[in-house]
């Protein structure tokens, strides 16, 4: 199980349990993977079938999360039609995909991922249904809360969103086509997956990305003022999760300036 390239460390040991558990013995290496936040996650080359990519937790959650995100990458990919990986098996204790590759670093391949995600907002436009779930009461409630958004936000329609797509959740297939992965999926504002990509550090040649989507889905040309706006959400979510909040407190002060007297 061991070799000189892949040395086996806990979550290697960990991940190679959970494969054997779900049947896959054939395991000859794992590779583990680095960049992630929660799950532990590795490459696992197997002696009789192709490679699979597999992620765990340490401590497996209540919740069955991993069957979730293979919902939410099958909704990508038959309401929305965006290429996403195979999931080969999904439970309580582990997901296990089929192995992508690295993006490429152009702005053609940034071009196709515009083109996939504008198709995907534009595909699934949906009417709300807060109108339906809450009574008149609540509602109000609701709209005196949400006062000043009309000022702030345009009216946009509800749409399938991966809900978090930054740019570490771009990957690519064999033959460099963009594919989307760890989604968090729900019937929102297209924006929301806009500002999370534009508020995470992209990388320079995704600027051909937003350059592209805006002429696919006719943006207006304040589009990029309202991205920190957008982007409180998710900001919020990280504070509420992580005990590093990778700087989302300074954001959200920034973002909250302009609010902090009364005009």
């Amino acid at each position: 199980m061991r070799n000189e390239r892949s040395p086996v460390t806990p979550s290697t040991t960990l991940l190679l349990e959970c494969l054997h558990r779900a049947g896959m013995r054939d395991i000859v290496t794992i590779e583990a993977a680095t960049g992630g936040v929660a799950a532990l996650a590795g490459t696992a080359t197997r002696r009789d079938a192709s490679s699979v990519f597999a992620k765990a937790f340490a401590e497996p959650p209540a919740d069955d999360v991993f069957v979730a995100e293979a919902e939410g990458l099958a909704a990508l990919r038959e309401l929305g039609g965006v290429t996403t990986p195979e999931v080969i098996l999904a439970n309580r204790e582990l997901l296990v995909l089929s192995v992508l590759r690295p993006r490429p670093r152009s702005e053609t391949f940034w071009e196709q991922v515009a083109h996939a995600l504008a198709g995907l907002h534009l595909s699934t436009t949906h009417p709300p249904r807060v109108e339906a779930a809450l009574d008149a009461g609540d509602r109000a409630a609701l709209e005196r809360l949400c006062h000043r958004l009309p000022e702030l936000l345009p009216d946009r329609p509800a749409c399938l969103t991966h809900g978090d797509l930054w740019a570490q959740n771009v990957l690519s297939t064999p033959d460099g086509q963009p594919v989307l992965i760890d989604p968090a999926v729900s019937y929102m504002w297209a924006d929301v997956d806009l500002a999370h990509l534009w508020s995470t550090s992209p990388p320079p040649e995704a600027q051909r990305f937003f350059e592209t989507y805006a002429e696919l889905t006719t943006l207006d040309r304040d589009w990029r003022a309202r991205m920190p706006i957008v982007q409180l959400r998710q900001h919020l979510a990280v504070i509420a999760q992580f005990d590093d909040d990778w700087g989302a407190a300074d954001q959200i002060r920034a973002t909250l300036a302009p609010f902090r007297t009364r005009t």
